[in-house]
């Protein structure tokens, strides 16, 4: 297996832990010291975040596992480079305080290290989610 394919299954497996809501499931994939961040401005969304560690990211996958079920995950493109990794999928998503289903497309930046995930950036539609916030206040 080539190393381009081990990054792919690496991913996939990941993906697949998130469809399922298992958090555990996507931190085996996690060193102990990545990083993981929502892309965008604090100021506008307030879901762009930035977590270090398996703690906080724990405590970030957690929260948005519990605020949106994946389903229907399409991957568009995959682009693996040496040790990182370009994503672009497109998901069905449901906002679960409110039940509403949509479809949004996303774009993931990996990097790897071995076996493990030493950092990711996901860019999400952050306009999307603040409505999605502004109405659970």
């Amino acid at each position: 297996m080539s190393r381009s394919e081990e990054i792919k299954a690496i991913i996939g497996k990941l993906y697949a832990a998130r469809r399922a809501g298992n958090v555990d499931g996507i931190l085996h994939f996690f060193d102990e010291n990545a990083t993981f961040a929502l892309n965008g401005s604090k100021q506008a969304s307030g879901i762009a975040l930035e977590a270090k560690g398996t703690n906080e990211i724990r405590a970030a996958l957690t929260n948005l596992i519990n605020a949106y079920g994946m389903h229907d995950q399409t991957i568009l493109s995959f682009l693996v480079d040496d040790e990182k990794a370009a994503v672009h999928h497109r998901s069905k998503m449901t906002f679960k305080p409110t039940g509403e289903t949509f479809d949004t497309e996303m774009l993931d930046l990996w990097k790897l290290q071995g076996d493990k995930i030493v950092s990711v950036t996901e860019f999400v539609d952050t306009a999307l989610a603040q409505h999605h916030l502004l109405q659970l206040k």
